[in-house]
């Protein structure tokens, strides 16, 4: 049996590159960060940000500052605040976020 070994990682967000993206409307910033077969992100979503898509990928999110909504293409919603997590597995039905007063959001695919 073959033990995998791993390695320390620390990772200083600040120094990443952020890629803006625009959503229907407000910008999210993304810098991201892949280890194994995770992929990390810390978004700074703007006030009145609203994805302009629907995703189907799971999630883990915590959010840092501010508040997120997910939303499911059903039409249940999540209201996330600060201090708070919300996983989002695969399985689950289409969904998307939008943030009225902003949020920054630490994220694992």
């Amino acid at each position: 049996m073959r033990v995998q070994a791993f390695r320390t990682e620390v990772v200083q967000w600040t120094d990443l590159p952020q890629e803006a993206s625009k959503g229907t409307s407000g910008e999210a910033k993304t810098a991201s960060y892949a280890t194994g077969k995770a992929m990390m992100r810390l978004v700074s979503y703007s006030p009145c940000y609203q994805a302009d898509h629907w995703c189907t990928k799971g999630h883990l999110l915590l959010v840092i500052e501010g508040e997120l909504v997910v939303e499911e293409e059903c039409g249940t919603k999540y209201v996330v605040g600060a201090g708070t997590s919300c996983v989002l597995p695969d399985s689950m039905a289409a969904h998307r976020v939008y943030s009225i007063v902003g949020a920054l959001v630490f994220i694992v695919d």
